[in-house]
């Protein structure tokens, strides 16, 4: 099955955004066509495995946002749907998507995240077992987002200090 975004409108002129599964572009059209909704354009969501990790922006957003969840009171599954839902790319919703499908099934998110093809750090991983035999995840992931923000800071830190030295050794060259 191959997983589509779509745009379409329907017979009341509303604009429509949506995702489907299907086996091809044409199951969509015909999909669509009986719901009565016209497409304005669709494309195939690429697999989430083309990217290799997260960035570290990228992580300490991802563990900030599980914190703030989690610490609200809100279950890990409908934390992780809603993550999901807020992004904005491809490949985070495919990762949430697959997240909440193996946690849905009954596995940790330990086991969820070990299992991304090495998407999360080993770092996460290793704190995700912990706070779960703990019993505390918020926690953990709070620590995680201080953890990876402060790396995240460091390493534009050392980028700009970097830019001016070699701006100048470019330019006596």
């Amino acid at each position: 099955m191959r997983k589509f975004y779509y745009k379409a409108i329907n017979l009341k002129a509303n604009k429509i955004k949506g995702r489907c599964e299907c086996d091809s572009s044409n199951k969509l059209r015909q999909i669509l066509r009986e719901k009565e909704y016209y497409i304005l354009s669709f494309r195939e969501i690429k697999n989430y495995r083309a990217k290799k990790k997260f960035t570290l922006k990228e992580n300490a957003m991802f563990c900030k946002k599980l914190y703030d969840l989690l610490s609200s009171g809100i279950s890990l599954i409908n934390a992780l749907n809603i993550m999901g839902s807020q992004s904005e790319d491809d490949f985070s919703k495919a990762v949430f998507l697959q997240l909440v499908e193996d946690v849905s099934k009954g596995k940790s998110l330990n086991g969820s995240i070990k299992n991304s093809n090495n998407i999360f750090p080993n770092f996460t991983v290793f704190l995700t077992k912990i706070g779960e035999d703990s019993g505390n995840l918020e926690k953990i992931f709070n620590m995680l987002y201080k953890h990876y923000y402060s790396r995240y800071m460091l390493k534009n830190k050392i980028e700009k200090a970097l830019i001016y030295p070699s701006i100048t050794v470019l330019l006596f060259l």
